[in-house]
Protein backbone atom coordinates (compact mmCIF):
# COMPACT_ATOMS: atom_id res chain seq x y z
CA UNK A 1 0.00 0.00 0.00
CA UNK A 2 1.19 3.27 -0.56
CA UNK A 3 0.18 6.89 1.79
CA UNK A 4 1.36 9.76 1.30
CA UNK A 5 2.38 12.44 4.40
CA UNK A 6 -0.14 15.00 4.60
CA UNK A 7 1.74 17.80 5.63
CA UNK A 8 5.34 17.07 3.20
CA UNK A 9 3.57 14.72 0.58
CA UNK A 10 6.15 12.32 0.52
CA UNK A 11 4.83 9.05 -0.79
CA UNK A 12 5.38 5.82 1.32
CA UNK A 13 5.08 2.17 0.88
CA UNK A 14 3.72 0.27 3.56
CA UNK A 15 2.71 -3.70 3.90
CA UNK A 16 -0.36 -4.28 3.61
CA UNK A 17 -0.72 -6.81 6.61
CA UNK A 18 0.45 -3.74 9.23
CA UNK A 19 -2.49 -1.93 8.66
CA UNK A 20 -5.30 -2.57 10.43
CA UNK A 21 -9.49 -1.77 10.33
CA UNK A 22 -9.02 0.23 13.37
CA UNK A 23 -5.69 1.94 11.01
CA UNK A 24 -2.15 2.40 12.59
CA UNK A 25 0.14 5.09 13.06
CA UNK A 26 2.90 5.92 10.83
CA UNK A 27 5.89 8.59 11.36
CA UNK A 28 6.87 10.69 8.33
CA UNK A 29 10.41 10.16 8.37
CA UNK A 30 11.30 13.36 6.60
CA UNK A 31 9.05 15.85 8.38
CA UNK A 32 8.49 13.88 11.42
CA UNK A 33 4.64 14.26 11.62
CA UNK A 34 2.31 11.74 12.68
CA UNK A 35 -0.36 10.26 10.91
CA UNK A 36 -3.39 7.56 10.91
CA UNK A 37 -3.40 5.06 8.07
CA UNK A 38 -6.54 2.59 7.13
CA UNK A 39 -7.59 0.00 5.37
CA UNK A 40 -9.19 1.09 1.91
CA UNK A 41 -12.90 0.99 1.72
CA UNK A 42 -13.05 0.84 5.99
CA UNK A 43 -14.91 3.01 7.85
CA UNK A 44 -13.66 5.51 10.42
CA UNK A 45 -14.08 3.85 13.81
CA UNK A 46 -17.56 5.77 15.59
CA UNK A 47 -16.75 8.13 17.73
CA UNK A 48 -17.14 6.44 21.64
CA UNK A 49 -20.64 6.84 22.78
CA UNK A 50 -20.73 10.52 25.51
CA UNK A 51 -22.18 9.50 28.67
CA UNK A 52 -25.04 12.14 29.90
CA UNK A 53 -23.59 14.89 31.42
CA UNK A 54 -23.55 14.73 35.21
CA UNK A 55 -24.27 17.72 37.33
CA UNK A 56 -21.23 18.78 39.63
CA UNK A 57 -22.12 18.12 43.37
CA UNK A 58 -21.78 21.33 44.94
CA UNK A 59 -20.35 21.48 48.27
CA UNK A 60 -21.81 23.44 51.11
CA UNK A 61 -20.09 26.80 51.36
CA UNK A 62 -17.28 26.62 53.91
CA UNK A 63 -17.68 28.62 57.07
CA UNK A 64 -15.28 31.42 57.28
CA UNK A 65 -12.25 30.84 59.38
CA UNK A 66 -11.64 33.53 62.36
CA UNK A 67 -8.53 35.48 61.92
CA UNK A 68 -5.40 34.53 63.68
CA UNK A 69 -4.57 36.43 66.58
CA UNK A 70 -1.43 39.31 65.71
CA UNK A 71 2.00 37.55 66.31
CA UNK A 72 3.49 39.77 69.07
CA UNK A 73 6.60 41.99 68.01
CA UNK A 74 9.69 39.84 68.43
CA UNK A 75 11.44 41.45 71.30
CA UNK A 76 15.07 43.17 69.57
CA UNK A 77 18.06 40.93 70.00
CA UNK A 78 20.80 42.04 72.40
CA UNK A 79 23.60 43.78 70.74
CA UNK A 80 26.24 41.49 70.28
CA UNK A 81 29.17 41.63 72.82
CA UNK A 82 32.12 43.52 71.48
CA UNK A 83 35.26 41.60 70.04
CA UNK A 84 38.64 42.10 71.24
CA UNK A 85 40.59 43.59 68.03
CA UNK A 86 42.06 40.61 66.25
CA UNK A 87 45.91 40.46 66.66
CA UNK A 88 47.66 41.82 63.82
CA UNK A 89 49.94 39.62 61.82
CA UNK A 90 53.36 40.01 62.28
CA UNK A 91 55.48 41.70 60.14
CA UNK A 92 56.37 39.61 57.15
CA UNK A 93 60.62 39.64 57.17
CA UNK A 94 61.93 40.11 53.81
CA UNK A 95 65.08 37.31 53.35
CA UNK A 96 66.95 37.57 50.72
CA UNK A 97 67.94 35.21 48.34
CA UNK A 98 70.96 33.88 50.74
CA UNK A 99 68.75 33.13 53.21
CA UNK A 100 65.92 32.13 51.64
CA UNK A 101 67.78 28.73 50.56
CA UNK A 102 69.33 28.58 54.12
CA UNK A 103 65.55 28.51 55.31
CA UNK A 104 64.75 26.04 52.47
CA UNK A 105 67.62 23.69 53.60
CA UNK A 106 66.49 23.86 57.08
CA UNK A 107 63.43 22.53 56.48
CA UNK A 108 64.22 19.52 54.29
CA UNK A 109 67.17 18.87 56.51
CA UNK A 110 64.51 18.86 59.51
CA UNK A 111 62.35 16.35 57.70
CA UNK A 112 64.95 14.25 56.85
CA UNK A 113 66.32 13.89 60.06
CA UNK A 114 62.77 12.76 61.29
CA UNK A 115 62.01 10.61 58.44
CA UNK A 116 65.09 8.42 59.22
CA UNK A 117 64.36 8.38 63.26
CA UNK A 118 61.21 6.98 61.74
CA UNK A 119 62.52 4.65 59.35
CA UNK A 120 65.18 3.00 61.59
CA UNK A 121 63.18 2.93 64.91
CA UNK A 122 59.90 1.80 63.05
CA UNK A 123 58.76 -0.41 66.25
CA UNK A 124 59.58 2.06 68.83
CA UNK A 125 57.87 5.23 67.26
CA UNK A 126 54.53 2.80 66.78
CA UNK A 127 54.71 1.73 70.34
CA UNK A 128 55.23 5.42 71.37
CA UNK A 129 52.22 6.18 69.64
CA UNK A 130 50.47 4.13 70.55
CA UNK A 131 51.52 4.83 73.87
CA UNK A 132 51.52 8.18 73.90
CA UNK A 133 55.24 7.95 74.81
CA UNK A 134 56.50 9.25 71.86
CA UNK A 135 58.39 12.01 73.84
CA UNK A 136 60.04 9.44 76.12
CA UNK A 137 60.46 6.45 73.94
CA UNK A 138 62.22 8.41 71.53
CA UNK A 139 63.67 11.35 73.30
CA UNK A 140 67.62 10.10 72.58
CA UNK A 141 67.32 9.85 69.24
CA UNK A 142 65.13 13.20 68.93
CA UNK A 143 68.10 15.37 71.11
CA UNK A 144 71.01 13.87 68.86
CA UNK A 145 68.96 14.31 65.56
CA UNK A 146 68.26 18.22 67.30
CA UNK A 147 71.82 18.45 67.75
CA UNK A 148 73.07 17.68 64.24
CA UNK A 149 70.00 20.27 63.20
CA UNK A 150 71.53 23.38 65.08
CA UNK A 151 75.13 22.16 63.89
CA UNK A 152 73.78 21.68 60.03
CA UNK A 153 71.91 24.74 60.03
CA UNK A 154 73.05 27.18 62.83
CA UNK A 155 71.67 28.08 65.96
CA UNK A 156 70.16 31.46 65.05
CA UNK A 157 67.48 29.62 62.09
CA UNK A 158 67.15 26.29 64.81
CA UNK A 159 65.94 28.79 67.77
CA UNK A 160 64.23 31.06 65.81
CA UNK A 161 61.95 28.47 63.48
CA UNK A 162 59.58 25.56 64.44
CA UNK A 163 60.98 23.23 61.30
CA UNK A 164 62.22 20.87 63.28
CA UNK A 165 58.98 20.65 65.62
CA UNK A 166 56.80 20.65 62.73
CA UNK A 167 58.66 17.85 61.06
CA UNK A 168 58.46 15.94 64.45
CA UNK A 169 54.88 16.04 64.34
CA UNK A 170 53.91 16.18 60.76
CA UNK A 171 56.23 12.58 60.21
CA UNK A 172 56.77 11.44 63.15
CA UNK A 173 53.40 12.08 64.90
CA UNK A 174 51.22 11.08 61.57
CA UNK A 175 49.94 14.96 61.87
CA UNK A 176 48.92 15.11 65.38
CA UNK A 177 50.37 18.01 67.30
CA UNK A 178 53.16 15.90 69.77
CA UNK A 179 55.93 17.99 70.07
Amino acid sequence: MKVACPKCKIKLKISDDKVTARGIKIKCPKCKTVFIVRKPGSKRPAAPKQRPAVKPRQRPAAKPRPRPAPKPKPKPKPAPKPRPAPKPDPPEVTMNEEEKKAHSKARRLARVLVSDMVLYNKEAVEEGLRNTTIAKTMGDEIKKSWQLFKQQVGSDIANSTTYFKDALNEIMGKGRKIF
